[in-house]
């Protein structure tokens, strides 16, 4: 409520204001989750073949055995 407050004019019409600011953020909320579900089918497709998934497994290893070095070292 403290974030809408500084966008209403007082001496406005409440219900115009109001319903201006719902369909301005909820357009905002649309295109940005529209965005991100492209890009998360996009990287779907990238990580769909058997050689990414093995680069996936090598990379989770590897950050697995680089973190249990770090944490050996430093206590």
């Amino acid at each position: 409520m403290a974030f809408l407050a500084q966008f209403i004019d007082p001496q406005g019409d409440l219900l115009v204001q109001l319903t201006v600011l719902t369909v301005t953020s909820s357009l905002v909320v649309v295109v940005l989750l529209a965005g991100y579900a492209l890009i998360a089918e996009r990287a779907g497709q990238l990580f769909d073949s058997q050689r990414a998934r093995r680069r996936m497994g090598y990379a989770g290893g590897g950050f697995m055995i680089g973190g249990s070095a770090v944490m050996a070292v430093t206590r």
